[in-house]
C-alpha cells in the first residue's frame, strides 16, 4: 500500500471523472436548496456558473489539504487519526475558502444582499465537504488496491524473468561443465569432442600433441602438454614427464628403482613405449595420485 515504506509514492487519486460529474451535480443540488425563487435570466446563468466556480475552487482547496496530509500524516500509519484530522482540516479550510469567495462575490458583483449563508449555505457546504472526504478516502483504498495488484503483477513478472534467467544459467553451466570434461581434437578438417573417461593418455611427438583413447584411436591437439596439464583434472591425469600425461587405466605395474625413481609398466599400446620413468622428485606425488 502507498507510503508504507520510505520511497513509496503517495496515493494517486483518480478523481477526474468524479469532479466532472460531481461538481455539476453539487452545483445543481445546492442551487435547488439555496434559492427560493428561480428566474431564468442572465442572473440565473451567472449564479449557476459562479456557484460552480466556487465549488470547484473549494474542491481544489480540499484536495490540496488532503494531499498535504499525505506527506505529513500518511494513511497507513494512523488511519483513524488521519480520518479525523482530514475531516477537521478540510472542513475548516473549505468553509474559510467558500466564505471568502461568497463575500467577495456579494461585495463586488451581486446586487442583492446575502441571505441565510451561515444558517443554510455553510451547513450544505459542510455536508458536501464530508462527502468529498468520503470520496477521497474511497479513492485512496482504490489506489491501494490498484497499486497492490500492479506490484503483484510486477513481482510475478520479475519472478518469471528470474526463473528464466536461472534456467538459462543452469543450461549454460551444464554446457560449460560438459565442455570442460572433454577435449576438442582434430579429425581431418573436422573437430570432435573426446570425453575425459575415453582418454588413455596424452603425449607429444615431433613437436605435435596427441590424444590416445582406450580403443587405440589417436587424435591431434592444438594445445601443448604444458597447457593441458594446467586444465586437466589432477584426479584423473598425471604429468609423468615432459612428453607424456597418463591415466590410471594405462598402468600395469610399478617398480621402485634405486635413488627413489619409479618405473611404470604400461598397457601395451603401439603408439607408446612399454615403460615410463618417474623421477625421484615426482615419485611421492605419483603415489598420492594413485591412491586417490
Amino acid at each position: 500500500m502507498p507510503d508504507t515504506t520510505v520511497g513509496r509514492p503517495r496515493p494517486v487519486y483518480r478523481d477526474t471523472w468524479v469532479k466532472i460529474i460531481g461538481i455539476p451535480a453539487i452545483t445543481g443540488f445546492a442551487y435547488y436548496l439555496t434559492y427560493d425563487h428561480v428566474e431564468f435570466n442572465g442572473w440565473f446563468i451567472y449564479e449557476i456558473f459562479s456557484d460552480a466556480l466556487k465549488i470547484f475552487l473549494v474542491w481544489q482547496v480540499v484536495f490540496y489539504l488532503i494531499t498535504t496530509l499525505d506527506k505529513v500524516l500518511p494513511w497507513p500509519q494512523q488511519l483513524i487519526k488521519r480520518l479525523l484530522v482530514q475531516t477537521l482540516v478540510t472542513a475548516i479550510g473549505g468553509i474559510m475558502a467558500l466564505s471568502i469567495l461568497v463575500f467577495l462575490d456579494y461585495a463586488f458583483i451581486r446586487p442583492y444582499q446575502i441571505n441565510h449563508y451561515w444558517s443554510l449555505d455553510v451547513v450544505i457546504a459542510l455536508i458536501f465537504i464530508l462527502f468529498i472526504n468520503g470520496i477521497y478516502a474511497a479513492l485512496y483504498f482504490y489506489d491501494s488496491y490498484v497499486t497492490s495488484v500492479a506490484e503483484k503483477a510486477n513481482l510475478e513478472q520479475s519472478l518469471e524473468i528470474k526463473v528464466e534467467q536461472i534456467k538459462e544459467e543452469l543450461k549454460a553451466e551444464d554446457f560449460f561443465t560438459s565442455a570442460r570434461e572433454q577435449l576438442l581434437v582434430k579429425v581431418g578438417r573436422k573437430e570432435i569432442l573426446v570425453p575425459y573417461p575415453d582418454i588413455t593418455c596424452l603425449y607429444s611427438e615431433a613437436k605435435e600433441t596427441y590424444v590416445l583413447t582406450h580403443d587405440n584411436k589417436t587424435y591431434l591437439l592444438d594445445l601443448s602438454l604444458d597447457r593441458l596439464a594446467e586444465q586437466l583434472p589432477d584426479s584423473r591425469f598425471f604429468r609423468a614427464n615432459r612428453k607424456c600425461i597418463i591415466t590410471p587405466e594405462l598402468i600395469r605395474s610399478i617398480t621402485t628403482e634405486t635413488h627413489g625413481k619409479l618405473t611404470v609398466h604400461l598397457q601395451p599400446k603401439p603408439q607408446l613405449p612399454a615403460t615410463l620413468s618417474i623421477s625421484r622428485d615426482k615419485a611421492p606425488a605419483f603415489r598420492r595420485w594413485l591412491k586417490r
